[in-house]
């Protein structure tokens, strides 16, 4: 008999796509720091420091650079302290209340889970292990990327990723308590744990989903209704825990390989309590789906002229023409949604 599984589920990245003319200077809560440099896309790139806290809040990006994003467009990235708080949503809507945003919709969302065992009581490190010698089989997106370490007796895994943010969905599996002991010890992750009854004297493993909503449509199994994951609404622990099992169902179907050649009648692993169930369902947005894959490499390439192309970053005509096709080419195909959401603000703090 397995003990009961406790996980601990929490936003740990979120960037929401905003309109509004932007006040720089607002009257009250909050104080705006303007960085030296921008991103890829946007001009101007601000801090947003919570004055009751006296710490960041968020990241935002402001003004864009090309014609084909909206001048009002602006992307906010919330710091990560601030998803494990009770008050997340309150801040939210005080910031952009504060900033004169108006949020449309989730840009980049990444659902993670905590826990020490799955559900049938497998240690996370061997089911990376039993993967890669094909004891267990994953249906769905296999090319991963591995971590590990070399031992004398055998290797131990410590992180596998399967799938790419570009294509939707992203998903991670790794041992969450090695990252904050090598990298950046988060006190606020640990509290977590401990409230929730997390063993912390051996490792705690994460699985996480990186979302970009706009590429994924969610309905409801039993009437096929679009369940729409709404900016304007708390972001509840229910409505948590319905998404990642959701994204579980789909994206980390591992079965028991009986060597039948039909993985889909394999026994599926009872990774998470009563085999996630969800009552959601995924599927593809039909406005990507229908957008070539071998389009989306173009754009990648057009955007990473320096990488693909040898663009001495000093050239900067050649670099403004090939950042010009790569809008003229997302228009033409009708993914300029996925060009603006290549932005990216790369940090958690």
């Amino acid at each position: 008999m397995h003990s009961v599984m406790i996980r601990v589920i929490n936003l740990d990245w979120l960037t929401i796509h905003c309109k509004g003319v932007l006040f720089r200077t607002p009257t009250y809560g909050y104080l705006m720091n303007k960085q030296a440099y921008g991103t890829s896309y946007f001009k101007e790139l601000w801090e947003v420091v919570d004055k009751e806290e006296n710490d960041m809040l968020a990241k935002l990006q402001a003004d864009p650079y090309s014609p084909i994003i909206p001048k009002d467009t602006v992307l906010i990235q919330y710091a990560n302290r601030y998803l494990y708080r009770d008050d997340l949503h309150y801040k939210i809507n005080d910031s952009m209340l504060a900033l004169n945003l108006a949020p449309k919709n989730f840009s980049r969302i990444d659902i993670a889970c905590d826990f020490n065992f799955f559900a049938c009581g497998l240690n996370p490190m061997y089911l990376i292990k039993g993967f890669m010698q094909n004891k267990y089989i994953k249906r769905g997106v296999k090319k991963y990327a591995l971590e590990g370490e070399q031992h004398l007796t055998e290797h131990a895994y410590q992180y596998i990723r399967f799938g790419k943010r570009s294509a939707g969905v992203c998903m991670y599996l790794y041992n969450k308590s090695l990252e904050l002991d090598e990298k950046q010890n988060k006190e606020y992750i640990r509290e977590a744990w401990r409230e929730a009854g997390l063993r912390t004297d051996i490792p705690v493993w994460r699985m996480e989903f990186s979302v970009d909503p706009t590429q994924l449509d969610f309905s409801k199994k039993e009437t096929g209704e679009v369940f729409d994951i709404d900016i304007q609404k708390k972001i509840t622990q229910g409505m948590l825990e319905n998404v990642f099992d959701a994204l579980v169902e789909k994206y980390a179907d591992f079965r028991i390989n009986d060597n039948s050649n039909r993985p889909e009648r394999m026994k599926r692993l009872q990774l998470f309590p009563e085999n996630c169930k969800t009552t959601l369902r995924i599927s593809k947005k039909i406005n990507t789906a229908n957008a070539g894959r071998m389009d989306k490499i173009m754009i990648n390439k057009l955007m990473n002229d320096i990488e693909e192309f040898r663009i001495d970053p000093g050239d900067d005509l050649d670099h403004q023409i090939l950042q010009e096709a790569a809008e003229v080419y997302a228009r033409r195909k009708g993914l300029q949604q996925y060009l603006m959401m290549r932005t990216k603000l790369p940090y958690k703090r």
